[in-house]
């Protein structure tokens, strides 16, 4: 019964099949039917998947795929758009809720309103760079890291979803 419920998630994963649809689709609804495992499902498999997915998190910021979609767009990008800082900035609000969870202070999450960031992806968070969504993807380097880090978001927040739900009084 358990491999039957993985194999329907496996197909979901946006890590495998995100090439084939709309970004945003394809991790909403790998977001809606892994809430549903994560349910039930208990704190330490959550914590595992995200201890794996740290290890990926110290990956040099892929800049020269940032720069080559920046110059191919160039037109389309405003002034004041400041990509790499956007990106970087967000990526570092996932690697902060990481290490918060690891030292087990997720109080620290919601002090410092991480917890607003996390609920929305990048392209949801920056309106400005909604024409770069279905585009990332003809950067490897860049996609790579957009994908890790959402992946691991959805599980920061599965994580947290599960510890105020079971863990808190």
């Amino acid at each position: 019964m358990t491999t039957w419920k993985w194999q329907s998630i496996d197909h979901l994963d946006p890590l495998k099949n995100m090439r084939s649809e709309k970004l945003s689709i394809g991790l909403g609804r790998y977001l809606h039917n892994f809430l549903k495992l994560v349910m039930t499902e208990k704190q330490s498999f959550i914590m595992n998947e995200i201890l794996i997915l740290g290890k990926k998190l110290n990956n040099p910021f892929p800049y020269r795929d940032a720069q080559k979609l920046y110059n191919y767009f160039y037109d389309y990008f405003l002034e004041d758009d400041t990509l790499n800082f956007d990106l970087s900035s967000y990526w570092m609000t996932i690697n902060a809720s990481f290490y918060y969870i690891v030292k087990g202070k997720t109080k620290e999450i919601y002090q410092k309103n991480l917890f607003e960031l996390l609920n929305k992806s990048f392209f949801d968070t920056f309106d400005e760079y909604k024409f770069l969504e279905e585009e990332i993807k003809n950067y490897p380097n860049l996609y790579s890291e957009y994908l890790i880090h959402e992946h691991i978001r959805i599980y920061i927040l599965h994580y947290l979803f599960v510890e105020k739900r079971y863990c808190r009084s």
